[in-house]
Parts: C-alpha cells; structure tokens; sequence
C-alpha cells in the first residue's frame, strides 16, 4: 500500500505548529525563571545567553531551535519555500526531544 504525499501547504502548516510548540515549551521554562518577552527574537537570543552560554542546556538544541526558527520565517515569508517530507518528518521528531529537554529542565512543576 503506497503513502500519498502530503500536500505543501500540511507541510507549512506542520512546520509552523513544530516551531511553536519548541516556542512555549522554551517560553515556559524561561517565564519559570521570572524572564518574559514580547519578540521571538527576545526568546532566542535568551536561550543561547541564559541557557546555552551558561552550560544549563547543550548547544545542539540551540542550533535546532535556530533551525527551525528561521524555517518557520522561511515558511510566513517566503510564499515560494517548499517544504519537504522528510525535512518536516525530522524537525518532527527533534520537537519531541527539545520538548522532552524543556520539561527536564521545568522539573515537576512543569508537568500536569
């Protein structure tokens, strides 16, 4: 039985829904620490001087979360970005780790 392809535009939905959910996960722990901010560039540049340069998280998830914030933009400005299975499929599946990252990091308190 052969899969059909998704269509693009599940694929930009897709895209977006992974960036935001690595969004408030990380908001979640930073609003912990008392920190808010009212642009996404705030959020990413809190992560890689608070967390990553600080040593409390590793830097492959900063380069992840770059990764997918940029695709994210790609995806809201770039009317031509086509998106492919496989690269959605991947960044799919390091959501859940950076995810999974956050919670360890929020502790008890972050889980219901």
């Amino acid at each position: 039985m052969s899969r059909a392809s998704p269509s693009p535009g599940i694929l930009d939905f897709c895209n977006v829904r992974v960036y935001y959910a690595c969004f408030y996960s990380l908001t979640a722990l930073l609003l912990k620490e008392g920190r808010s901010f009212k642009k996404h560039t705030g959020v990413k540049a809190a992560l890689h001087k608070d967390l990553i340069k600080e040593g409390i998280l590793e830097p492959e998830w900063g380069k992840f979360y770059n990764k997918i914030f940029d695709s994210r933009h790609e995806g809201d400005y770039q009317p031509l970005r086509v998106f492919q299975t496989e690269e959605v499929a991947l960044y799919v599946e390091q959501c859940a780790g950076f995810i999974a990252r956050m919670e360890t990091l929020l502790g008890p308190w972050g889980r219901a």
